[in-house]
């Protein structure tokens, strides 16, 4: 069963903006798309690669490594939509200004 993990504030991750965290040892990274705050575990579906090590605008992370894109909102892989795999998507639930996260 999932838990809920206090993982920041909105403070922390203004509009546009994206931090790494740690949930139980993994790395999570939260995304704020213009307001729609987002989770994914912090791994690119294709190789791996740290995701918020990456580039994140407009709602789109660009991985490091082969920049490949996703839609942080779907988790869709914009770069090649018939790609099987998409980003790691996990609960998300603001209240009051604090953002948690379901794992």
């Amino acid at each position: 069963m999932a838990k809920e993990h206090l993982v920041a504030t909105l403070g922390q991750i203004p509009p546009g903006c994206m931090k790494r965290v740690e949930i139980e040892g993994e790395p999570v990274v939260l995304f704020n798309a213009n307001g729609d705050v987002t989770a994914s575990l912090d791994v690119c579906p294709h190789k791996g690669a740290p995701l918020s090590a990456g580039d994140f605008d407009d709602g789109v992370v660009m991985c490091p490594l082969h920049a490949w894109e996703f839609d942080v909102r779907t988790g869709e892989c914009l770069s090649l939509p018939e790609w099987p795999s998409t980003l790691q998507q996990l609960p998300v639930r603001v209240d009051d200004g604090r953002v948690f996260v379901s794992k």
